[in-house]
């Protein structure tokens, strides 16, 4: 479901006066093309405003990204709407090339973000999403059913040593754009502090999930510090949202059977 666009004011205020809105496919349906900018209704205002000044500064290599835009203000966010330039490129994950490629995109934008402070901002719990990520990355609240997969795997959950960083927590597909001769595009960046390869794992989970990944995925990264304890918690964190936003246990463990390869290759590991 698509909101209402920007009001007239807002894409003035961010140069864009006179052009009609468009709406962008996918997502939640809160982005809208205007000219060469993505104008998109903000979850988190004062959370969105860090993140472009984060963005805003980022060296691309290796990868492209949507650039956040300032209004005449001087401000990142105007009456709870926030700008990027627009990104060309498609969605489409045609071959398995192209999912190497994304990992690679993936691990060069978490290396552009390495040296970014932590900030409060980021442990909020505004939206289902926040509280999935939450419940995986702290305490799992007890009297929740998840169902049977959720719960095997919580059991192989332990302690994760790695530092963690400003991270992608949501790289799959339809947030990463491709286009011949450039790097991949990133967008949509949801903010977490994790470890820099979960943003790899949730992009294989999901891929292999719903984007017919190829398993190979699952043993190119199999060497790499702790990738199973990632990909639980990357696979945890889907079946809690699906718990939180479709219904329950049967819509998480309905996204368990997805995730099943995921889920297979994990328990093989730890054999």
């Amino acid at each position: 479901m698509t909101i209402a666009p920007p009001p007239q004011e807002v894409a003035a205020a961010f140069g864009a006066a006179g052009l009609a809105p468009s709406p962008v496919q996918g997502g939640q349906g809160v982005t809208f093309r205007i000219g060469d900018l993505a104008i998109k209704q903000c979850d988190d205002i004062e959370q969105a405003q860090w993140l472009a000044g984060v963005l805003e500064a980022v060296e691309e290599q290796g990868f492209r990204i949507a650039r956040p835009v300032r209004a005449n203000t001087g401000c990142f966010v105007v009456n709870g709407w926030c700008a990027t330039r627009w990104l060309d490129g498609t969605t489409t994950m045609e071959g398995e090339g192209r999912w190497y490629e994304a990992i690679e995109a993936c691990r060069a934008f978490h290396r552009a973000l390495r040296a970014v402070p932590h900030s409060p901002l980021l442990q909020r719990a505004n939206n289902p999403y926040d509280q999935a990520d939450a419940a995986v990355w702290a305490e799992w609240p007890q009297n929740l059913r998840i169902g049977p997969a959720a719960e095997r795997l919580r059991h192989r959950l332990r302690p994760i040593m790695l530092p963690s960083q400003l991270v992608h927590g949501d790289p799959s597909e339809g947030n990463l754009l491709f286009a011949p001769g450039k790097p991949p595009g990133i967008i949509d960046v949801a903010p977490y502090w994790h470890p820099a390869d979960y943003g790899v794992a949730v992009l294989i989970a999901d891929g292999i999930a719903w984007s017919h990944a190829p398993l190979g995925l699952l043993a190119n990264v199999a060497d790499r510090p702790e990738m199973d304890q990632l990909l639980i918690r990357a696979v945890l964190f889907r079946l809690y949202v699906g718990y939180l936003f479709r219904g329950g246990e049967a819509a998480a463990e309905k996204r368990a059977s997805a995730y099943a390869p995921v889920i297979q290759a994990i328990e093989n590991w730890a054999k």
